[in-house]
């Protein structure tokens, strides 16, 4: 078994990259990661808090909900895209399972609509 000669980790330059202090030391990612948080926490990036998007308001504008959940700009575009996706009115959100959008989509058919999002808007509408 090798032994590896120990690093002072209070000397690294912390300004370079992971990958660079992964490079110069011979050090696995994890193990530099780790170092970092306790030596240089200031150059550790935040990471973004989990967002429920279930419960966003998709009728806020954009820059309201990004100023109440904190997410960045292309992580509210997907999740806007996910949890909006084929429904076009801008009030409903719909998230389903496989199984429920084929029983919907049966339900549309029979029901005469060729779109299962325009049936769910026209069951919506009625409902309220």
């Amino acid at each position: 078994m090798r032994h590896r000669k120990n690093i002072d980790w209070a000397s690294i330059d912390w300004t370079l990259t992971t990958k660079e202090i992964c490079r110069l030391t011979g050090r696995v990612q994890g193990t530099v990661c780790q170092a970092r948080k306790r030596f240089a926490p200031s150059t550790v990036r935040k990471t973004q808090k989990h967002v429920r998007w279930d419960l966003v308001d998709w009728t806020k504008p954009a820059t309201q909900i990004q100023a109440e959940t904190g997410a960045s700009k292309s992580a509210l575009c997907n999740a806007r895209r996910h949890w909006q996706g084929g429904v076009e009115s801008k009030s409903l959100a719909v998230r389903a399972t496989h199984q429920e959008i084929r029983r919907w989509s049966d339900a549309a058919h029979l029901a005469g609509f060729e779109r299962v999002s325009d049936w769910i808007k026209h069951v919506a509408n009625k409902n309220s």
